[in-house]
């Protein structure tokens, strides 16, 4: 028995003895089951001359943490009506709406909850201990935290630590078809994608960051335009079908964010601009991008037994020098069916696929020429990167073979595809000197080659009453740097601090995992120093792997009996590599099985240690746990927090029962359905932390092989109700 805080205190002082225990929901307390309600309603109808069909949407989602969430709303129409014997116009459009109160921050940092529950409490802590988060009498002023400072009161962070959205969008075509006769006909479109989102972030005050508050908001403008046309002509012999295409696009696209900063409040717990202590920060950022394109396509087939596809399209590209920015890429694939050219026994069908291809691409705006970055005050600032007047676009080539089989009257189907795809001038950033007042300079490097084999195969084992078909993919990826800029042998993909990095480096692959690891003796021992902890770690990175897997692979099954239907779906990989933050605390903080040894008697590490002569001794230095641990499990030591991101997943289970129309003959109700699912259901892996699939968020995109502070994966088990009328 202990004197321990007192929730009941006002001072939180303890005035007798209790018990020092644990609490079962010391960390789930802070989490809630959330909820996805989905409704959905569509109205269709139509006649020889026309159709349409209207749908209505809503979502509400209320995730895992108190007060996140996000509500959307969905509207599309789409219609087609034939309005004189050769002309049909047809068109749909769509509105969203988004909207959150709060968002959940995430990553590993003093804004999240996953920050707090890994260095800021522990098991004998009850989560409604924090629950009041304002001092009495200083409310909006100074937040309580009755235990540990360093880290924010998570209540605080949940309730007053808000990033809310709304966001509406717009997007649809409408477009013209004339049939000249049954052989040429002309299409004409245009398409519109419009957005405009509305964030903000505030914090009040006592923040760890943000000690006097913060109020931000983001406006985001988004606009796309295009407008094609399109000529076609198909005819067709005894033998022989053709048909040849050539069309034109013409895209508009342009971005405007207006982002204003007050990241210190004058008064507390008021969030406008017009609230910032020092004068509020501008951020506007604009850009205007166009793509001019003309394109062909043609497809000759001989008694449906060979088919030739050929394509060209030719884009001219605003982002890039006018000297090069107009770039060419073409295709050609072709299909033989061989089961209808060759004797081929049992089989039913056999085909086989060849195709080359190229894809252009080209870069952001405003890389070819010096601009302004950003404006405060009455100055201006220079970009970080060096712009380049002489981009070219970048070039990838894709070659493929394939082969699709089928056997025992079509209950056997098998598939195989083997690609290789070289992708060339590549547009990057390069690091150089910073005395040239630029961080990094765009040019035109690199050649990656991807290769990778697809194998999928379905088979029917039971047909009839009693219905049973599986389905199993494979497939494997490799991407090898062939080469990068000259006088450049690494390109830094993602890189936290001296922890981990993810890199280009040429003859190696995409991917490649780079850390340092533990100092050790010519026969592989960990050195230890003198003290009995690990030395510090071998200065030069080493290669721990690849962030990608070896291979992926799903299998699904699906029974049938009557009016029912059961599935399952199972996925997984097998190798890859990802870095845990998340392990590093644990075992820094001692709250894993792995740190038990050593508690009560100090442990001795098992390695050796290096003289001053340069000769090595066994390590006989008994030292605390703590310590130990701390620097055997260092945040930078990559060797330690590196893990196998092998996993199984029961990805989803899903029960449906199909009723039968005649119980609804009076309502004139049909096709009425009711399922069961569950998804992500098990997840069978030796990563320490939640799940190894997850990644980073950085900029926007998720990075793999890295996990910094990663939330739990959900469990979603739900029903739906279908039906028609």
């Amino acid at each position: 028995m202990y004197f321990q805080y007192n929730p009941d205190a006002p001072d939180g002082m303890p005035t007798e003895r209790t018990l020092w225990q644990p609490y079962s929901d010391a960390y789930s307390g802070y989490f809630r089951t959330g909820s996805n309600i989905s409704n959905n309603v569509s109205i269709m109808g139509g006649n020889d001359n026309g159709n349409a069909r209207l749908s209505f949407t809503h979502l509400k989602n209320e995730w895992i943490i108190p007060n996140t969430g996000f509500e959307r709303f969905n509207v599309s129409l789409s219609a087609s009506q034939k309005i004189a014997d050769k002309l049909t116009i047809s068109g749909n459009v769509n509105y969203n709406n988004k909207s959150s109160d709060n968002l959940p921050a995430a990553g590993y940092n003093n804004q999240t909850l996953m920050y707090f529950l890994i260095i800021g409490t522990t098991t004998n802590v009850r989560p409604e201990w924090h629950r009041k988060y304002w001092e009495d009498g200083l409310e909006d002023v100074q937040q309580r935290r009755p235990f540990y400072q360093g880290p924010d009161n998570p209540y605080l962070a949940m309730y007053e630590m808000l990033n809310k959205l709304s966001k509406n969008g717009t997007f649809g075509n409408i477009s013209a078809n004339y049939k000249f006769n049954d052989h040429l006909d002309l299409t004409i479109r245009t398409a519109l994608d419009i957005s405009y989102e509305k964030r903000s972030q505030q914090r009040p005050f006592s923040m760890t960051k943000f000690p006097r508050g913060m109020y931000r908001t983001q406006d985001i403008f988004m606009y796309e335009n295009n407008n094609d046309a399109l000529l076609s002509y198909k005819n067709e012999s005894q033998d022989w079908r053709y048909s040849l295409s050539v069309g034109g696009n013409l895209m508009t696209q342009s971005y405007d964010f207006d982002g204003m900063y007050a990241d210190q409040l004058n008064q507390p717990g008021i969030y406008q601009i017009s609230n910032s202590l020092d004068p509020a920060v501008a951020d506007p950022q604009r850009y205007v991008k166009s793509i001019n394109s003309v394109y062909g396509m043609g497809q000759i087939s001989y008694k449906d037994r060979v088919f030739v596809d050929v394509t060209g399209r030719n884009d001219w590209s605003s982002t890039l020098p006018k000297h090069n920015n107009s770039f060419f890429y073409p295709s050609v694939n072709t299909s033989l069916i061989l089961s209808e050219m060759l004797d081929l026994g049992k089989l039913d069908y056999a085909k086989l696929r060849l195709s080359w291809a190229q894809v252009g691409n080209d870069t952001d705006p405003y890389q070819t020429s010096k601009y302004y970055n950003s404006i405060y005050g009455n100055g201006f600032t220079n970009p970080s990167t060096l712009y380049n007047a002489d981009l070219k676009p970048e070039i990838t080539t894709s070659y493929e073979v394939g082969t699709e089989i089928r056997f025992w009257q079509s209950r056997v189907i098998a598939d195989v595809t083997v690609y290789s795809n070289n992708s060339k001038n590549q547009i990057i950033a390069i690091p150089i000197d910073p005395t040239a007042s630029y961080a990094s300079k765009m040019v035109n490097a690199g050649l990656i080659n991807s290769r990778g084999l697809e194998i999928s195969s379905t088979i029917k084992p039971l047909i009839g009453k009693f219905k049973w078909e599986t389905t199993l993919t494979w497939s494997a990826n490799r991407s090898y740097v062939r080469e990068l800029a000259p006088r450049v042998d690494s390109q830094i993909i993602f890189s936290r601090g001296d922890d981990v990095s993810i890199e280009a480096r040429v003859g190696g692959r995409m991917g490649d995992i780079y850390g340092k690891g533990f100092e050790r003796s010519p026969d592989g021992q960990i050195v230890y120093s003198s003290a009995g902890v690990p030395a510090p770690l071998d200065p030069i990175a080493k290669k721990w792997g690849n962030v990608f897997p070896d291979w992926k692979a799903g299998w699904s099954n699906t029974f049938g009996y009557k009016e029912f239907r059961f599935s399952v779906l199972l996925d997984g990989q097998k190798g890859g590599k990802i870095y845990s933050l998340t392990n590093h605390k644990n075992n820094e903080f001692g709250n894993t099985k792995v740190t038990l040894p050593g508690r009560e008697e100090g442990i001795i590490g098992e390695g050796v240690v290096k003289l001053a002569d340069g000769s090595y001794i066994p390590n006989t230095n008994r030292v605390d746990a703590r310590p130990y641990y701390e620097q055997y499990y260092a945040r930078a030591n990559a060797e330690t927090n590196i893990f196998d991101a092998s996993f199984l997943k029961i990805r989803e289970a899903r029960l449906e029962y199909l009723f039968p129309n005649k119980l609804w003959k009076g309502a004139k109700i049909r096709n009425v359905k009711l399922a069961f699912y569950g998804r992500d259901l098990f997840n069978f892996t030796s990563f320490p932390a939640f799940d190894p699939e997850g990644g980073n968020l950085d900029n926007a995109t998720l990075t793999p092989g890295v996990e910094l502070g990663q939330y739990p994966s959900t469990r979603n088990i739900g029903f739906n109700l279908t039906c028609n009328f």
